[in-house]
């Protein structure tokens, strides 16, 4: 549900930055795909380049706030309930 939620809000920063926008949503598929398959540590690295690629966005939109604070709640709660997410590859 969260990842929906983000994925929402970086196709409203698309009207301001194109490039930025298509490499997030790139980002959180990439990260959907991890944790479906419970590859949480490969997840977590990529939660973690999101978070640090949200910081370096220079934009006018007054939503990239909200979507930065979203996006570091996303990533501790993953990294608090990650040993709820069963791991298939083991």
């Amino acid at each position: 549900m969260r990842i929906t939620v983000l994925r929402h809000s970086v196709k409203g920063l698309a009207h301001h930055n194109a490039r930025a926008a298509t490499t997030l949503d790139r980002r959180l598929r990439r990260i959907k795909g991890f944790l479906w398959h419970g590859h949480r540590h490969e997840g977590q690295a990529v939660i973690a380049d999101l978070v640090d690629d949200l910081e370096t966005i220079e934009t006018n939109s007054a939503s990239i706030k909200a979507l930065r604070k979203a996006a570091g709640e996303f990533q501790t709660d993953i990294a608090n309930n990650r040993t709820m997410i069963p791991n298939t590859a083991a």
